[in-house]
């Protein structure tokens, strides 16, 4: 009978301390269209303004439709739901303009329409999570500018001044971080996308798109320390092996009887309960399977499970065998597992 680690149910999976996040715009958040006579259109959420999810999210679109032509642009912002541990946000401008020469439209960082310019606008993501928490921020850009357009984004983490992301192009990007004493960091996001008139049978249109998450590692770490004392020579050992996102554990138990039975105690707590022969169980055996041993007295039980998983179980391997027609057990030392993050 081929054990499994949920059967155990002793490790489950662990949520790490969730990160959360707080946006705010960092420069007025503005969406204009201007057609070729100078007649513009507008849209504008103030610099400073907390943004949250819906109703609080940004969501600004302007338009115009003067003799035939097509002016639009859009700006969405908000912050995602959480997921395994981490949080971000979404920061996406679009643009179309079928027009001619001297029409535009696209995103602004004026604050208000008259004199109104393109360009990027900004938003301040402040980001939480427990002190000492590993991860990395992941951006993710989808981006084209047209025909003659700008799509463009930078990340500033820490909000220092020194860009560590700034692109055009479609494509992912991951920077590793770990919080400090503070638990906060604040990284700056600038967003442009605007796009001119060409003639009046192009439909030219842009985008720019970009999500920047905090992921925590959820990777476990596992410590496996004998306990306990064996007896009748049988000795007892752990290994823990992670591939991508599985965790591999295998417990060997050495001395076991040729070509016998094994059976594999596992529990949440380790304990001493005399057993015949001067043997002692030393797991309360909450679980409980069998393997069997080969040739050379070995048997080895392996479970596969996420390497997310968080938990202690303590494991003994008691081979049986049947000397003289009497039942014989003997018994190896503990094995505690211990997997945390």
């Amino acid at each position: 009978m081929r054990p499994t680690f949920c059967a155990l149910l002793l490790l489950s999976p662990g949520l790490c301390a969730q990160a959360s996040i707080a946006l705010t715009s960092a420069s007025p958040i503005s969406v204009l269209t201007s057609d070729s006579a100078g007649v513009s259109t507008f849209g504008t959420v103030a610099q400073n303004q907390p943004i949250g999810y819906w109703p609080n999210a940004v969501s600004l679109s302007t338009s115009q439709y003067p003799n035939g032509k097509s002016l639009f642009a859009s700006t969405s912002i908000y912050p995602t739901q959480s997921y395994q541990g981490g949080i971000g946000l979404n920061y996406f401008e679009h643009a179309a303009c079928r027009g001619v020469p001297g029409d535009f439209a696209g995103s602004s960082a004026s604050a208000g329409q008259t004199g109104a310019t393109l360009g990027a606008h900004s938003v301040l993501a402040t980001f939480s999570a427990a002190p000492g928490t590993a991860g990395e921020f992941r951006i993710t850009l989808l981006a084209n500018a047209g025909t003659n357009g700008t799509a463009f984004a930078s990340v500033d983490v820490g909000n220092d001044n020194v860009v560590e992301y700034a692109q055009g192009n479609t494509g992912s990007f991951v920077i590793p971080y770990t919080f400090g004493p503070s638990g906060q960091e604040i990284v700056r996001i600038d967003n442009e996308c605007n796009v001119p008139g060409v003639n009046l049978s192009l439909y030219n249109r842009g985008y720019s798109e970009i999500s920047v998450w905090f992921m925590p590692n959820l990777t476990a770490t596992c410590n496996i320390t004998p306990y306990g004392q064996g007896c009748n020579g049988v000795q007892a050992s752990g290994l823990d092996v992670v591939t991508g996102n599985t965790r591999t554990i295998s417990v060997l138990g050495t001395g076991c009887y040729t070509n016998g039975p094994v059976i594999v105690a596992s529990g949440s707590q380790q304990i001493s309960l005399p057993l015949p022969l001067g043997c002692a169980l030393l797991s309360n055996a909450e679980g409980v399977s069998l393997v069997t041993a080969d040739a050379a007295g070995n048997a080895t039980v392996t479970w596969q499970i996420p390497a997310t998983l968080i938990g202690t179980t303590n494991v003994q391997m008691l081979p049986i065998t049947v000397i003289g027609g009497n039942l014989t057990l003997s018994a190896s030392n503990g094995v505690e597992i211990h997997c945390f993050r």
